[in-house]
């Protein structure tokens, strides 16, 4: 398995929402973020090949692992909501009708929306100062 594979695979075992354009450094870090929280709350991560123990969840009792039935509101069982992105989190970028290569990426008339935090600093500049592309923040306003 490759090693792209493999960070995949670890990110949908910690039900990480992430995208095949990410970097692979990106899908580490979200990794070892959600491995941090998880442990902080004190849970273990799975050991691979081991047997499964039969376990309650005192709250509600049924076995972990099982879906548990959830209120119409939300509940502690429910994923949280994704929160629309900041103003200023991503950039819609236009080229000229001919295409321009900025920061080793071509931008042509077709709007592409770029997530800040998949560009470094010097690629943001890059883009943000180039005269013959039209950068606005997404979403558009």
């Amino acid at each position: 398995m490759s090693d792209r594979k493999a960070l995949e695979a670890r990110a949908s075992e910690l039900n990480i929402a992430f995208r095949s354009n990410w970097k692979d450094e990106t899908l580490r870090e979200k990794i070892a973020e959600a491995e941090a929280e998880k442990s902080a709350a004190g849970e273990q991560t799975p050991v691979q090949d081991a047997a499964p123990a039969a376990v309650t969840d005192n709250e509600t009792g049924a076995a972990l692992g099982t879906a548990a039935p959830v209120a119409e509101g939300g509940g502690p069982g429910q994923a949280p909501a994704l929160e629309p992105p900041a103003p200023d989190s991503a950039l819609k970028v236009q080229g000229p009708k001919r295409g321009r290569w900025r920061a080793g990426m071509h931008f042509t008339p077709e709007p592409v929306i770029l997530l800040i935090s998949d560009l470094t600093a010097a690629q943001k500049a890059q883009i943000e100062a180039d005269p013959t592309l039209l950068v606005t923040p997404w979403p558009g306003e």
